[in-house]
């Protein structure tokens, strides 16, 4: 699939909306792994990230984010995240924290 870009047609429908995101935030879906690289919320606290978690979750995906901030590896955990290493041609290896779906197909955080 590659770039997923706010407003579009697969981002309208996982919620991946101007209203929610800050615009110059973008996706990318590799099979079933969506990698986050650069995402923004208009606002704080109000679950839009969560959301885009559970419509990525519902389709089977994997939501995977390279290099986080510490303060989205807070929200990563909450979505039962790991860290993981994985290999780039260009940059090496690199930390990517993976989010599976939940296994009971609950859609809920994987914490316990």
């Amino acid at each position: 699939m590659g770039l997923i870009l706010i407003d579009s047609d697969l981002g309208q429908e996982l919620g991946f909306t101007s209203d929610r995101f800050d615009t110059r935030s973008y996706l990318f879906l590799d099979n079933d792994q969506l990698y986050v690289s650069h995402i923004h919320s208009t606002e704080m606290n109000k679950g839009y990230f969560g959301s885009l978690v559970r419509a990525i979750w519902q389709r089977g995906w994997a939501l995977k984010v390279p290099s986080p901030y510490q303060r989205m590896e807070k929200i990563l955990r909450h979505y039962g995240a790991r860290p993981t290493i994985e290999f780039d041609s260009k940059m090496g290896p690199c930390e990517v924290w993976v989010a599976l779906p939940p296994e009971d197909g609950s859609l809920q955080s994987n914490t316990t």
